[in-house]
């Protein structure tokens, strides 16, 4: 466990230091002891309660999110995605929970 833990950290502390990923401190932690862990796991968890069903998690890559839904390997699912206009023409959206705005920013040119 202890191993795992310490490997993941400095996996994500290679990721925030080079800029090559996204450094999350719940991938540490979910990776060190192999659970599942965050907003939309709680979230979906309470609504299995809610609607008296179990829930089972599955991890995809990003590119293999919508295809898992459309061929039915997956009955939902819980990211950060954002509504398209391609998108909705293929699967249905329940209200959205989060609004982000992104915003780059570089080094004034000297």
């Amino acid at each position: 466990l202890i191993i795992a833990i310490v490997l993941s950290a400095v996996i994500e502390g290679i990721q925030y230091f080079t800029g090559t990923g996204y450094c999350e401190l719940d991938d540490v932690i979910s990776n060190g002891i192999g659970g599942w862990i965050g907003f939309e796991i709680e979230l979906i968890t309470q609504f299995g309660v809610f609607i008296n069903r179990p829930v089972h998690f599955s991890g995809y890559n990003f590119d293999e999110v919508l295809p898992a839904l459309l061929s039915h390997k997956a009955d939902m699912v819980a990211a950060n995605l954002f509504i398209t206009p391609d998108r909705s023409k293929r699967v249905l959206y329940s209200n959205p929970y989060y609004f982000c705005k992104t915003s780059c920013f570089s080094k004034a040119r000297e």
